[in-house]
């Protein structure tokens, strides 16, 4: 299989590892969703002469609408296929090597594969192609979904329309901005319409219905929320509320935020005490404290001391000890640990692309410790007093100013307002990335320094 781009010929090497995600991804939209979806496309019974589904699954969206031809592209020739309309037809190939375009209307459901599980050959050789066709740098951290993006608005025509069902994150997360700035040097109209109910059952991200209009270039971005009968609300601002969504700031050289470790899996790599014990592994020599995640502290605890973390994390069971294979030589007792663990445990995307599969690189414990999510007001913050690793879901910020008090910092960070401005990920579970954070630390240094 090839992906299409100026005539140079790609190797698809995203097929090894998408059977491998073909039944995670593969999470279908309900009917009634897809019928309300293509009424709001058939204003004034608008008939589309060509309509494109890409990572059509089992053919669904075909069943509704007004439209002379539909085809669909699925990859998984497993994908066992509905009873297609006489107009209809799906095609078993990829997405990325469809020749055909000009389009009238892109629709669809596209699959959710996380970038980590993307290979990187590929990674590096679509992103290369769609930059050179967005002419905007395509950001390889981006999701799956957002390759379909971009895909479905090069194949459509200049008085074409998209209306894809995908996470509502990408209208403001950063990986998504080379669509958007092409979306937006085309003065094309976009209306993302966030779901308040969640309408898939196996799916965290918050969905949303986007549309796309190119014919009409009025550069304009609307936001509505809906819910899942289809009531529509608008709003001010993608943050559902009437501030803006925090802006994201690169950060400073002394005090910054940084994501979690991404060991490879914490089953492997974060013991807990009963594990720890029973493998003989030694405190300090060969585990040190982390923290996974917040949620077994409590959003009055301001300071994580060796009494709290034993009594919440350590005598709870939760993983808590991070094995140190990152130093220069491990224990005979560690180099046993690793060597008794099985390889469909270790069978990460990780752990198969490093050296040495269970060696990750050298950590330094954060000032704070704060979670990268939350329901409430703002997220838990806690003031780091037992140097623990900030791993996957606890994100830490670095403080290297002398003059900074580290618990006037976390009180600002608790009574700041982040749930106004910030878009829910799930649910009413909120996400706040690094460099939203880092806005929100500079703005913390800008009054110290004012006094």
């Amino acid at each position: 299989m090839e992906a299409i781009g100026n005539n140079q010929n790609y190797k698809f090497d995203i097929a090894s590892c998408e059977k491998k995600y073909f039944k995670k991804c593969q999470v279908y939209t309900p009917f009634e969703i897809i019928e309300k979806l293509w009424n709001m496309l058939s204003i004034n019974k608008k008939t589309y002469k060509k309509v494109l589904d890409l990572g059509a699954g089992d053919g669904r969206f075909s069943l509704f609408g007004n439209y002379i031809e539909y085809l669909g592209i699925e990859i998984d020739k497993d994908t066992k296929t509905i009873a297609l309309p006489d107009n209809a037809r799906i095609k078993n190939q990829c997405a990325f090597s469809l020749k055909e375009g000009d389009f009238d209307l892109c629709i669809g459901n596209p699959p959710y594969v996380r970038h980590q599980e993307l290979e990187s050959s590929w990674k590096q050789k679509y992103a290369k192609i769609l930059s050179e066709k967005l002419n905007e740098k395509f950001d390889q951290r981006s999701n799956i979904y957002i390759y379909f993006l971009a895909q479905s608005l090069l194949s459509t025509n200049k008085e074409g329309k998209v209306a894809l069902i995908i996470p509502f994150e990408w209208a403001t997360r950063p990986n998504a901005k080379s669509v958007r700035n092409y979306i937006n040097k085309n003065k094309w109209s976009v209306s993302v319409y966030r779901f308040e109910e969640n309408i898939f059952s196996k799916v965290l991200t918050t969905a949303s219905v986007t549309i796309i209009d190119k014919s009409c270039q009025k550069n304009e971005w609307n936001y509505f929320s809906i819910k899942s009968n289809f009531k529509i609300k608008k709003t001010k601002h993608p943050t559902g509320t009437n501030k803006k969504i925090l802006p994201y700031i690169k950060r400073e050289t002394n005090i910054y935020a940084q994501r979690g470790l991404s060991p490879g899996t914490q089953k492997i790599f974060c013991l807990t005490e009963t594990e720890r014990i029973d493998h003989g592994l030694l405190i300090n020599e060969d585990v040190i404290p982390c923290l996974v995640s917040l949620k077994n502290l409590s959003k009055d605890d301001n300071t994580l001391t060796k009494k709290i973390f034993y009594e919440k994390l350590v005598n709870k069971n939760e993983r808590c000890w991070l094995v140190k294979s990152y130093t220069e030589d491990i224990s005979d007792r560690l180099l046993k640990y690793f060597n008794s663990v099985p390889f469909e445990k270790r069978n990460t995307w990780t752990c198969n692309n490093r050296k040495t599969w269970w060696k990750f690189h050298s950590v330094t414990a954060p000032s704070i410790l704060y979670s990268s999510s939350f329901r409430d007001h703002s997220p838990k913050t806690i003031i780091n007093d037992i140097n623990a690793i900030a791993v996957n879901a606890a994100f830490g910020i670095y403080v290297y100013d002398q003059n900074i008090s580290l618990s006037n910092m976390v009180e600002y960070i608790k009574s700041f307002d982040f749930e106004s401005r910030i878009v829910d990920y799930a649910g009413k579970l909120k996400k706040i990335e690094v460099n939203q954070m880092n806005g929100v630390l500079n703005q913390y240094v800008k009054k110290v320094s004012r006094g």
